[in-house]
């Protein structure tokens, strides 16, 4: 898993590394440099909510594929057709978001299948792997960069995901995923509104929800005695009010 992550950023500095070079060829101003910079980051936010939360439902392995997927995608078409602002926007959104889908369902997909002491030394060369990746990507895409053009680096940046997309499909076992039955946020909103209601015949929920009613102030303590709107009507026995 350590090999797949840091192949899977060989394209993860390709664009800062060669930004001198494009900023040049495409005469970008500062400002747009900057953007096609900072959209990597953009598509690395709005991809790891989504992908991460899948791994409750899929293989892991298959998140992990498909990120890797998003990263070729994004190397390939930078090398192939991006041509300025807007192109060089779409294609670093797509590396970026590759990224939100590897690091962490590859980090679930790894301690999956370890526990105890061995699953804390995996996830810290896990960690280190990010480093190691991000090193690779700055020395070889500049490397390659010099002496090839700034395309071929690309082209190392794409050939990484496809991989690491191997290596994982081939290598590991699949990941554990959350069972159709275990309880998500809807039946766990369910269950406390269930809770919330007063039934003296059950003490669980009875306690739950007079500790419910007191915490949120909704005893009905400052209406009047028989009040229709108060929620303990025909349980509540104060002795003075």
């Amino acid at each position: 898993m350590c090999a797949a992550e840091a192949l899977s950023m060989t394209g993860f500095a390709a664009y800062t590394t060669l930004l001198p070079v494009l900023q040049r060829e495409w005469t970008l101003s500062n400002s747009e440099a900057g953007l096609i910079s900072g959209v990597y980051f953009a598509g690395y936010v709005a991809a790891t909510p989504i992908l991460t939360s899948l791994t409750d439902r899929l293989d892991s392995r298959h998140i992990y594929v498909l990120a890797c997927a998003l990263s070729f995608g994004g190397a390939a078409g930078f090398m192939l057709f991006a041509n300025g602002l807007w192109s060089a926007l779409f294609f670093q959104f797509l590396i970026g978001a590759g990224l939100g889908g590897s690091y962490m369902p590859g980090l679930k997909m790894l301690a999956d299948q370890l526990e105890g002491a061995a699953q804390s030394r995996a996830v810290g060369f896990y960690a280190a792997s990010f480093g190691i990746g991000s090193t690779l990507s700055i020395f070889v895409c500049g490397l390659i960069g010099a002496v090839y053009g700034w395309q071929w680096a690309f082209a190392y940046g794409a050939i990484g995901p496809l991989l690491a997309a191997a290596i994982v499909r081939l290598g590991m076992p699949p990941g554990r995923t959350r069972a159709a039955g275990t309880p998500g946020w809807r039946m766990a909103a369910e269950i406390t509104a269930s809770l919330r209601t007063i039934d003296p015949t059950d003490p669980v929920r009875f306690d739950f929800s007079l500790c419910h009613a007191g915490m949120m102030g909704a005893c009905g303590f400052r209406l009047k005695q028989g009040d229709s709107r108060c929620p303990l009507r025909g349980f509540c026995r104060p002795r003075r009010r």
